[in-house]
């Protein structure tokens, strides 16, 4: 028997189900439409992983894998408007103080919109190190970014 960290979560050999595809499918990658075609998708099954977290693959039943797989099949025939508020556009985020959690959330926005991103992720490597205001580095960045999302140390900072 193979050795897997999951020692109690592996099936023995001899329990493992035999699959074999049949001739001339495509096993490897199966036509998506004949997934569903002579069988619904059944909803049922797919309702039964709302709100499960993927910790191994043991913990999926040879039905949800299937139905996950039909499901998966008609997405892929699915034409989807693509929706890109940010294509082309530009974005800083200038972070004076410690904020890992807020900068990379704003950033992983504005990635998933589709903008670039520009990180300055310690203030000191800023013109303000050298006595630059901060009304100065705004101006600055709103000549070359469409957006600026800073977050200061100071309250008053404008």
């Amino acid at each position: 028997m193979r050795e897997t960290p999951f020692k109690d979560d592996a099936p023995e050999e001899a329990d493992r189900p035999s699959i074999e595809p049949p001739e001339g499918s495509h096993a490897i990658h199966p036509e998506p439409g004949s997934l569903f075609e002579s069988n619904p998708i059944n909803l049922e099954v797919l309702n039964e992983l709302k709100g499960q977290h993927i910790l191994r693959a043991g913990q999926f039943s040879f039905e949800q894998v299937t139905e996950l797989c039909k499901l998966a099949a008609v997405l892929e025939k699915i034409e989807i408007w693509p929706y890109h508020p940010l294509d082309g556009k530009i974005a800083v985020t200038a972070f004076f103080e410690a904020s890992t959690r807020t900068r990379t959330s704003f950033e992983s926005a504005i990635l998933r919109l589709d903008g670039k991103v520009i990180s300055i992720a310690d203030g000191s490597t800023t013109g303000q190190a050298k006595g630059e205001s901060l009304a100065d580095i705004g101006e600055m960045f709103n000549a070359y970014e469409d957006c600026v999302i800073m977050s200061h140390t100071e309250t008053t900072a404008q």
